[in-house]
């Protein structure tokens, strides 16, 4: 049975259950012992427990469902396919479904994407995936995508499978890939289209965009995706 000191007793019952998450005790979807059974096999109070479990469905880790317990988050599952969705139409307020075509995909050593290889941890020998997407709206192209992904992690990524899949990348991660993204880091800054960036889609050279800079972490706060995304901000507001 794991001890554990009085001392802040619930946030160390919340980084061991951050910890059996990371490891993969558990899977997205999955359903966690009950706060009873939590307590008696780690030697706490229910109460202990209780508080732990509340801060991580609060930060999106976890998620309850009334009458039936507490799981661990899951695009599939919990309706959780736009919390990271920033994108929003300036005339409705709602969010917009973007269409993705896939233009560039292919595998690169760390050595040549540093930033993202040292975000990801990766060893000066490892390789990344890196895709590149234009996005669309309403038959209009109003942004690009790059990401850039650890090749041993999305063993299962390939160019066919995500130019097609269904759903929202992060339910396709989950899904067919097995890896769960619970937080993110973005990052913004207002820039203008180069002629370079714009030859990828139908965009005007000198337009303004956003620029997000992402890094979406599974559980245990671990990074394991670096993206860029460039949007046009005629008919849309970033929602934060």
């Amino acid at each position: 049975m794991t001890t554990f000191v009085r001392n802040l007793l619930y946030r160390q019952v919340k980084d061991h259950i951050l910890g059996e998450l990371a490891a993969g005790h558990w899977k997205a979807g999955e359903m966690l012992p009950s706060e009873k059974l939590f307590a008696e096999q780690l030697g706490v109070s229910q109460g202990t427990v209780r508080k732990a479990i509340q801060e991580l469905v609060e930060e999106n880790v976890l998620y309850r469902e009334q009458g039936r317990g507490t799981f661990v988050q899951s695009y599939l599952a919990s309706g959780y396919c736009n919390s990271f969705h920033r994108f929003t139409n300036e005339a409705t307020g709602t969010i917009v479904p973007f269409t993705m075509r896939l233009v560039r995909f292919e595998r690169v050593p760390a050595m040549k994407a540093d930033r993202p290889a040292r975000v990801l941890g990766l060893p000066s020998d490892g390789e990344l995936f890196h895709a590149l997407r234009v996005y669309s709206w309403e038959g209009k192209d109003v942004g690009i995508s790059e990401l850039w992904l650890d090749t041993k992690r999305f063993a299962k990524l390939t160019a066919e499978n995500l130019a097609h899949h269904e759903g929202s990348l992060y339910q396709f991660y989950e899904r067919d890939l097995g890896v769960t993204i619970v937080s993110v880091d973005d990052r913004w800054r207002a820039k203008v289209f180069t002629p370079a960036l714009a030859s990828l889609g139908q965009f005007m050279t000198g337009a303004p965009y956003i620029e997000l800079t992402r890094i979406g972490k599974t559980f245990g706060g671990v990074p394991v995706e670096y993206r860029l995304s460039y949007c046009t901000t005629e008919d849309f507001y970033v929602r934060m």
